[in-house]
């Protein structure tokens, strides 16, 4: 009787395997396996060799066979390995909750990664890199509440920026202690040129910062933690944009109808926040609109590359300025006059080699003497003409405008490209004076009894009377002042 027990279970157990034997269907190029008792779906690879190469991967939330859904439910083991893909997406209403080993292994194509809710664990290898000659290239990895668990080299990728957590208690951080180093999910081995970039930004929940900075494997393993990708703080009296992204700060203002109140600002290399520096690289549009300071200065080193429109619109109090290498563009109304009640003083502007672009607009400062353009190479001149006719220019607001930009301000150049400006449209048939840098002065005793040429003059024994107002417009040095007239 015990056998026939026997063979009738057995009999029984290969009449349930047969009753459950997966079916496995193509849909849209892509392979799931059916599971009809469980009527679920997993999608996975043809085979042990073969990779999917498709542009855009689409993971549907279900599969149908004989108008029947199948939920696609798990993404099996290997499932997009080596894949060629440019981006994995999951379908809005995903039901996937399980991920097998391997599941993105070298997907090195792919930038960004949302898995969705509802998955827990993130397995062995799940996102793992491909060689250090073939590196993943991701930058952006979004894992969702429900994730509870990081697995052992789960995540190692040496390109990425941005790892978002969206659950607001960390995940359990699997490790393993050998003999020479701390398995973690996050490299391959120490050292390892493909292990995942410690200078990624991890961006938590609100509220959430602190319990993920003490979250062993997280909180000791990337440099910034924070609840935000851009925030704003008050160093000294000037408001800074951070980027938590790009970990770097732009000074701007605190909103449309405020301006700066500071007699003078220092435009610092970089601003501090939790220990982390954030290098200075723009000024925000509007930035120093409207402000009273008498002097702005950018602190040596600075790294300000950018200046959004109106940055120093009606700066109006300002004599001087000079703008740091590395701005390449001067933008629409960068440097644009206020009224003609309350004229920009702005004297000197001194503009870096690194300037290769001037917007038409971008300078309207009709008290400017001195314009000194660092670069060989003169720039470019962007100009816009208008219906009626008139060219837009960077010098004027219009033609015959009271606020227009002086055209007697002297354009200092360097040595050896003067010829260059001079043939620069709207800079040499703009401004009446064009030299180079480092002219050696000629000595002058007295203005009465010497006829003057175009050039840079000393001249000694001369009170700034009567014969010194006479002079023909150009630069001298009086007494040992510079004069410019």
């Amino acid at each position: 009787m015990k056998k026939f027990f026997t063979f009738v279970s057995a009999a029984l157990l290969a009449l349930s395997m047969q009753a459950v034997e997966f079916d496995t269907i193509q849909v849209d190029g892509i392979y799931y396996q059916l599971n009809p008792e469980e009527q679920t779906a997993t999608l996975i690879r043809h085979d042990a060799n073969s990779k999917y190469e498709i542009d855009d991967i689409v993971i549907p939330v279900s599969v149908s066979k004989d108008e029947t859904d199948f939920p696609v439910v798990a993404l099996g083991q290997g499932a997009l390995r080596n894949t060629t893909a440019k981006t994995i997406t999951f379908a809005e209403g995903s039901q996937v909750t399980e991920l097998g080993m391997q599941v993105f292994q070298a997907a090195v194509n792919v930038q960004e990664l949302e898995l969705p809710e509802g998955i827990k664990l993130i397995p062995l290898t799940g996102i793992h890199n491909a060689t250090a000659s073939n590196p993943m290239t991701m930058k952006k990895l979004i894992l969702p509440s429900t994730v509870d668990s990081l697995a052992l080299f789960s995540i190692c990728l040496p390109q990425l920026e941005l790892l978002e957590f969206k659950g607001a208690t960390p995940p359990s951080i699997a490790t393993k202690v050998t003999a020479t180093w701390t398995q973690n999910p996050w490299q391959i081995s120490v050292g390892n040129v493909c292990n995942t970039a410690q200078t990624a930004t991890v961006l938590v929940p609100k509220g959430a910062v602190e319990a993920y900075r003490n979250t062993e494997w997280i909180g000791d393993y990337f440099d910034l933690i924070v609840d935000v990708l851009k925030d704003t703080i008050l160093v000294e009296g000037l408001y800074y944009e951070l980027d938590n992204l790009a970990q770097t700060a732009t000074l701007i203002r605190y909103n449309a109808s405020w301006k700066y109140e500071i007699d003078d600002i220092v435009i610092p290399v970089s601003v501090s926040k939790n220990g982390f520096d954030y290098p200075v690289v723009a000024l925000g549009q509007g930035a120093l609109r409207n402000t009273t300071a008498k002097t702005i200065t950018f602190a040596e080193g600075s790294q300000v590359t950018e200046l959004g429109m109106q940055a120093f619109q009606a700066a109006v109090n300002v004599e001087e300025i000079e703008l740091p290498e590395g701005i390449k563009i001067i933008p629409l109304t960068c440097f644009n006059n206020a009224t003609a009640s309350n004229p920009t003083k702005t004297k000197k502007v001194v503009l870096p080699a690194s300037l290769d672009s001037i917007a038409r607009l971008s300078f309207s400062l009709p008290q400017l003497e001195t314009l000194e353009f660092k670069g060989a190479v003169p720039p470019r001149i962007n100009t816009f003409t208008t219906g009626s006719g008139y060219t837009q220019n960077p010098w004027e607001v219009s033609d015959g405008h009271a606020n227009n930009t002086a055209k007697s301000a002297v354009v200092i150049v360097p040595k050896g490209s003067l010829e260059a400006y001079k043939n620069t449209e709207w800079i040499g048939d703009y401004f009446t004076t064009i030299q180079e840098a480092e002219d050696t002065p000629t000595a002058v005793e007295n203005v009465s009894n010497n006829t003057f040429h175009s050039g840079v003059y000393t001249i000694t024994g001369c009170y700034l009377g009567e014969d010194a107002t006479n002079l023909p417009k150009g630069m001298y040095i009086i007494n040992g002042q510079k004069v410019i007239r």
